[in-house]
């Protein structure tokens, strides 16, 4: 596979930030003018009430690099100028998003309203069909590894985009949108890794590294490559680089994450939070994939949430009625064989005028 130009091996990397992580660990930066904070050296990964996993969202936050994902380091932010008709997919779901309660209606169910469905099936058909154009045109030059999860970012969003019609509950509604939106920007970051790596723009466009996530790493080899692939990279090193003409500056401040509960929604809600899907190492690639996992068996039924809220939705109750309507069936059967045994034809207008009567003798 091919791979992208890398910096130098004799030439050291240029310094654009400095910014200390503990008394002897420092975060160093050639192309970043801020310094995130680097990943938890394990994470507890949860989602939260917006669907997504906090500091632990590899859409989101820079993680450390892995080496089997080599595109998430590519995810567009929300800064990148190709994905400016995109903002719907950085934002959280509001209210406002939804179709109004109509009369009758059951108020626990809701469902999104048609423009921001339109909006959502637009922006996830749209990158879809792009990525699918381009892997057909370099698909004897991507590894199997890739290829596979590309295929996989393409098939599940499309298996599932039925979801944007379906009423639900608040919270799983939520989820479902903050579902939507990390495997959009993974297909994002993979179609960008792929533009990078294999190089078929007619005309390629130079973007700020602040376009993309980018990574954290220990090892030079890698801060090297992502560097000369135009990405966000934070080496964590142990000696000082700091001299007269170089910055420290502070950790980026985030905005605070949502609450993991999610709230209720007028006077119904479900406010218990997701389970947690366990402990990773941040150098542990398997935390990827335990979150695919679980979006794959996540279905939110609301013809079983409908059937709980009927006013004969208790097992006993169920069970009864059940009962009573195969009672009522046997009845009928019983009844029609007690009539005379008489026969017509099916086609008379009046089945009277065949009747037969067997002769007794």
């Amino acid at each position: 596979m091919a791979e992208p130009p890398s910096a130098s091996p004799s030439a050291p990397l240029p310094v654009l930030s400095v910014a200390r992580e503990t008394s002897d660990i420092y975060i160093v930066s050639p192309n970043a003018s801020f310094a995130p904070p680097s990943p938890r050296l394990n994470q507890e990964i949860q989602m939260r009430s917006d669907g997504r996993y906090g500091d632990a969202d590899y859409t989101a936050r820079p993680q450390f690099y892995f080496p089997e994902y080599p595109h998430l380091p590519f995810i567009p932010t929300q800064s990148h100028l190709d994905y400016a008709g995109y903002k719907i997919m950085w934002r959280g779901l509001t209210p406002e998003d939804l179709e109004p309660i109509l009369t009758h209606s059951n108020p626990s169910l809701r469902r999104l309203s048609p423009s921001t469905r339109d909006s959502l099936t637009t922006c996830m058909t749209s990158l879809l069909d792009d990525l699918d154009g381009y892997i057909a045109s370099i698909r004897p030059l991507v590894s199997p590894p890739t290829l596979r999860h590309a295929f996989y970012l393409i098939n599940h969003p499309r298996t599932r985009l039925h979801f944007a019609k379906q009423k639900m509950p608040w919270r799983d509604l939520c989820r479902i949108w903050g579902q939507f939106q990390r495997v959009w920007l993974e297909i994002a970051g993979m179609h960008e890794y792929l533009k990078v790596q294999f190089g078929r723009d007619v005309e390629p466009r130079l973007h700020p590294a602040e376009s993309f996530l980018g990574a954290f790493t220990e090892q030079e080899d890698i801060a090297r490559t992502l560097f000369a692939s135009g990405v966000p990279v934070w080496r964590l090193s142990p000696h000082d680089p700091m001299h007269a003409n170089i910055p420290s500056i502070a950790h980026h401040i985030y905005p605070a994450l949502p609450a993991l509960c999610p709230s209720s929604l007028g006077n119904v809600g479900d406010n218990n939070p997701w389970e947690p899907l366990g402990s990773f190492l941040r150098t542990d690639p398997s935390s990827v994939a335990r979150r695919h996992r679980e979006d794959n068996e996540f279905m939110p039924n609301a013809q079983a949430l409908h059937v709980q809220t009927l006013p004969t939705s208790s097992r006993s109750e169920l069970g009864s009625v059940e009962n009573q309507r195969h009672l009522s069936h046997r009845a009928e059967r019983n009844g029609a064989s007690q009539g005379p045994a008489q026969r017509h034809h099916p086609y008379g207008p009046d089945p009277t005028h065949v009747l037969r009567t067997h002769r007794t003798s």
